[in-house]
């Protein structure tokens, strides 16, 4: 999974999430949603927006919307982005308290992360997955 760096929806989305300013975060997130025009464009843009949010219905609402449209592009070109979009899904579960569904998405993101390589991104994936999956098996 490479996005394109030059390309604008990347950019705004990128811009965004580093902004420190939550105004501007939420400006440039909803301009790259607004300016998304194909699958995978609006799955980072959805992925993003969802982190606008602090409801969990919302943020769902996003997560599943990213996910969607991750699932109308070759598998090949947006494997790489599963794990964390499965990821978010089981941490919207977890902390709506249902335990069983976040361990259905954590267990995805673990299967979807096992074929990542070993680099920077990838070593990062994977120890998410697992303290996601620890934490929830921790969990009273």
């Amino acid at each position: 999974m490479v996005f394109d760096p030059d390309n604008a929806v990347v950019k705004l989305c990128l811009d965004g999430i580093t902004s420190r300013d939550l105004s501007a975060k939420n400006v440039l997130i909803q301009e790259a949603w607004n300016l998304a025009s194909n699958s995978e464009e609006k799955c980072l843009a959805a992925h993003y927006m969802g982190r606008l949010f602090v409801d969990l219905n919302e943020r769902m609402k996003w997560d599943n919307d990213a996910l969607e449209f991750a699932k109308q592009l070759p598998h090949e070109t947006i494997s790489g982005f599963y794990p964390i979009l499965y990821l978010m899904i089981g941490k919207n579960y977890e902390d709506m308290g249902l335990k069983l569904k976040a361990s259905e998405y954590y267990q995805n993101a673990y299967s979807a992360a096992i074929g990542l390589p070993n680099d920077n991104y990838g070593k990062t994936t994977k120890k998410k997955v697992v303290t996601a999956l620890e934490r929830l098996l921790n969990k009273e």
